[in-house]
């Protein structure tokens, strides 16, 4: 079966879905049946998107992709699919973490998560994204986290307001 017959499989037992995806294969048919069969307010699709930018994107996915996972993402946003941007941090698109947070607010995504892998090896990494996360912290009203991971990786969730001017 394909992922639409699946979707409709697990909604028609009453499951509540996350799906993750890089949205690079969607096309509109799909994000149609997403939206008809989703609930806006129990389901939700993460999207990888690791920079805010096609040429930092292409040097970490080795893909022209960018353009069409943006076009899909605020399709979906459109439809009134809960549409959280996942961010895997990496020594190549860590300084521009907040671009793709600005970005993902700017396209309307539900929630914004940054993981950072192999944080012991990247101290310094590390430290700049918490130090990010605490002011999100202070300058935010929505709940946020911090999740550990065994494997050495540590995800963050910011509040939108955490940038505001």
């Amino acid at each position: 079966p394909d992922i639409m017959d699946i979707v409709r499989k697990f909604k028609s037992n009453n499951v509540a879905l996350r799906l993750l995806t890089n949205a690079a294969l969607l096309d509109d048919e799909m994000i149609e049946q997403l939206a008809t069969n989703l609930n806006p307010y129990t389901d939700s699709i993460s999207v990888s998107l690791d920079a805010a930018n096609a040429d930092t994107f292409k040097k970490i996915r080795q893909t022209d992709a960018f353009d069409k996972i943006i076009m899909n993402v605020k399709k979906m946003i459109d439809k009134n699919i809960r549409v959280t941007i996942v961010c895997t941090v990496n020594t190549i698109n860590y300084s521009d973490i907040v671009n793709t947070y600005l970005l993902a607010q700017e396209l309307g995504a539900y929630n914004f998560i940054a993981g950072i892998k192999e944080y012991k090896r990247n101290e310094t990494v590390r430290k700049e994204i918490f130090n990010l996360y605490n002011h999100s912290i202070m300058a935010g009203r929505n709940k946020t986290f911090v999740r550990d991971f065994e494997y050495g990786s540590v995800a963050y969730s910011f509040p939108y307001s955490a940038f505001a001017s």
